[in-house]
C-alpha cells in the first residue's frame, strides 16, 4: 500500500535515510556523514514534500519498504515548474516486493494529475543500469548523467 507520510513517520523515513547513506558510503566515504542534517531532511520530507511510503503488512502490522519523495520546483533557466524526486529509496528487505514499482507509480500519477513534468536522478554506485531500465519502463528518458571527481 501507498501512503502519504506525515510527522508520525518521522523514525521509519530518518531510519531509511540513515541505511540509504551508509549503503551510498559503504565502499568509499564520498559525501561524509551527519546524523543531524539527515534528522533535518527527514523533517523536511515529511512538513515540506510529497513523501510517499510503500508499507505491506507483516504478522499484523504494517511495515515500511521504501520511500519517494517530490518537490516542486521551477529549473533555473526556465519558468515551468516540474516535480523533482529529491529522493528514491527501497529497503534491501523490500527490493524484490513491488515497492519500486508502486512507489513510481504514484510518482508519475502525480506527475499526470498536475500536468507536471518529472526529474529523477540515479545517485547510487549500486545497479544503476538496472535502475536506469526500471525507470525507462515508466517512461522516463535518459536527460544526461550523475558524475563525481574524488580528489580527497
Amino acid at each position: 500500500m501507498i501512503r502519504l507520510g506525515t510527522s508520525d513517520d518521522f523514525d521509519s523515513v530518518f531510519t531509511m535515510l540513515n541505511t540509504h547513506a551508509q549503503e551510498i558510503n559503504s565502499d568509499k566515504n564520498l559525501f561524509g556523514y551527519s546524523a543531524e542534517k539527515i534528522t533535518n531532511v527527514a523533517e523536511q520530507f515529511l512538513a515540506n514534500h510529497l513523501c510517499f511510503i510503500y508499507a505491506q503488512e507483516q504478522h499484523g502490522s504494517l511495515v515500511d519498504y521504501g520511500a519517494l519523495v517530490l518537490s516542486t520546483v521551477e529549473p533555473w533557466f526556465g519558468d515551468r515548474e516540474i516535480l523533482n524526486c529529491e529522493w528514491f529509496y527501497v529497503k534491501p528487505e523490500g527490493r524484490y516486493t513491488r515497492a519500486a514499482f508502486k512507489l513510481l507509480k504514484a510518482a508519475k500519477d502525480t506527475a499526470a494529475a498536475n500536468s507536471r513534468n518529472m526529474l529523477m536522478s540515479i545517485s547510487s554506485l549500486e545497479r544503476p543500469l538496472v535502475k536506469g531500465k526500471l525507470l525507462n519502463k515508466f517512461g522516463f528518458v535518459n536527460l544526461g548523467g550523475n558524475y563525481i571527481l574524488e580528489v580527497a
